[in-house]
């Protein structure tokens, strides 16, 4: 189960298992991350973050390294869901004055 919380001071990224045990903090950054998604085969999670002063979305490992960062220099881009056979990720975003929806890569190309 991924999840966000302020539990640590700062709202970061959670993992747990689904009986509530094991519950292990995935992001560390002073800046807010939220809104993670894991991809359909499990190997890493979306999310979005504040890391560089707007919304942007990162990806990383299940074993919390890989950290990496998909989208850059927009106003906001958030709520990243991945598609069904892991070949996409839908978010939306300002990037164009409205909020819209928009696919990429799971690279963060196209």
């Amino acid at each position: 189960m991924l999840f966000s919380s302020a539990r640590g001071g700062n709202v970061d990224i959670y993992v747990m298992d689904a009986d509530g045990t094991h519950t292990r903090r995935m992001t560390t950054d002073p800046a807010v991350d939220q809104s993670a998604d894991w991809s359909p085969d499990g190997v890493k999670f979306a999310f979005m973050s504040r890391r560089d002063g707007d919304y942007e979305i990162y990806t990383m490992r299940s074993d919390g390294r890989g950290l990496r960062q998909l989208t850059q220099n927009t106003l906001a881009d958030g709520f990243p869901r991945w598609s069904p056979d892991g070949s996409r990720i839908l978010f939306t975003s300002l990037r164009d004055g409205l909020f819209n929806l928009y696919l990429m890569n799971p690279d963060g190309s196209n």
